[in-house]
């Protein structure tokens, strides 16, 4: 499969200067390339027994932090919460 790069800039809304054409098209075509790789490979099965899929233990430890500690790192600390600017508006 070969990428046209002129289609895939004006799909994308991209300005592609002609002496970069050919470089991204060698690029996009290697992201394609690795996208068949990857299909292949998950199509192989997986060893439940396999070290990558034990997890391990979670367990909970006091980290001797107090409120007043970490409150001294923040910008804005009220009512025990971080305050932090907002930053996503409503449309």
């Amino acid at each position: 499969m070969t990428i046209d790069v002129d289609r895939a800039a004006q799909l994308s809304k991209l300005t592609i200067p002609d002496g970069k054409k050919c470089e991204f098209e060698i690029q996009m075509n290697d992201i394609v390339k690795m996208a068949d790789i990857l299909r292949e490979v998950g199509e192989q099965p997986i060893n439940e027994t396999d070290d990558f899929a034990r997890l391990r233990q979670d367990t909970v430890e006091q980290s001797g932090m107090t409120e007043k500690g970490i409150s001294q790192n923040a910008p804005s600390f009220k009512n025990g919460c971080f305050c932090v600017p907002k930053t996503v508006e409503q449309q």
